[in-house]
This record gives structure tokens, sequence and C-alpha cells, in this order.
């Protein structure tokens, strides 16, 4: 089982963005909080798209990531993602009993949503060549 989670902006006006700290805070709460409970779980991400902002979501998300426990591991196919203009990632505890299973689900259900690669977003690419540095990533 993957479980995900959503948050969203509410009050402010659209187009204008306001960095709150507290916001940082809250969404690393929720993922620590949620693999100190469930370990061998694994949490999918993706960012919104709404503005045209998914890709400036998707850099804070990783620098926010980096400021938090190395037990966490991100998986990200940014390849895909930078050409389809979709952002998100895998968070999978490190010593998650599953975790090579979770992990082969995720790219198998990418390679499931685009079985030819990313030919129909315009971009000739294989899913192979796009997951191949993921698999041989050490965990």
């Amino acid at each position: 089982m993957v479980d995900s989670i959503g948050f969203s902006r509410e009050g402010n006006q659209l187009g204008i963005f306001e960095y709150d700290e507290r916001i940082k805070h809250t969404i690393l709460s929720v993922i620590l909080d949620f693999f100190d409970k469930n370990k061998d779980e694994a949490l999918v991400f993706l960012c919104s798209t709404e503005e045209g902002r998914a890709r400036h979501r998707s850099i804070l998300f990783s620098r926010w990531y980096h400021e938090i426990s190395s037990d966490i591991k991100l998986y990200q196919p940014d390849k895909l993602f930078r050409r389809i203009g979709l952002y998100g990632g895998l968070l999978v505890h490190k010593d998650n009993t599953g975790k090579y299973e979770k992990i082969n689900a995720f790219y198998r259900s990418i390679n499931a949503l685009f079985p030819d690669g990313v030919e129909e977003a315009g971009v000739s690419v294989s899913i192979e060549e796009i997951i191949a540095p993921y698999k041989e990533r050490p965990l």
C-alpha cells in the first residue's frame, strides 16, 4: 500500500505568493510523524500544477527534504516529470522492510501511465532511459 496526502492553499488571492515558514514546518512535521508511525509504508506526492508553479513547488519541497532526517529517502523521476510538466516523487523510510517492492511499484506505475515513454507529450524517450539511474541508486 502506498499512501498520499494533499495540502492546498486557502485565503490568499491567486497570483499572490507569500512565503510562510509555518507551511514548511507543518508539511515536514506531517511527513516525519507519518514515518515515525509507518516505517513500512511509502508516501507518494505530486506538486500542484496550479498557476504553472509545479516546478517551483518541487524545488521548494526538495530544499525542505534536505533539511529532514536522512532516514527518509526521496525518489523522483525528474527527467520524465520535467518533460511533461509533472512534479512529485516517492518517499520511503530507509528501514522500510518492503522498500524495494514499493520503489519498483512506483516506477511500474509510471511505466503503465507512459508505456511508450513520453512520446505522447511530444518527447521521444523511453521509460527505461528515464528510470535507469534510479534503479541503480543505492538505498
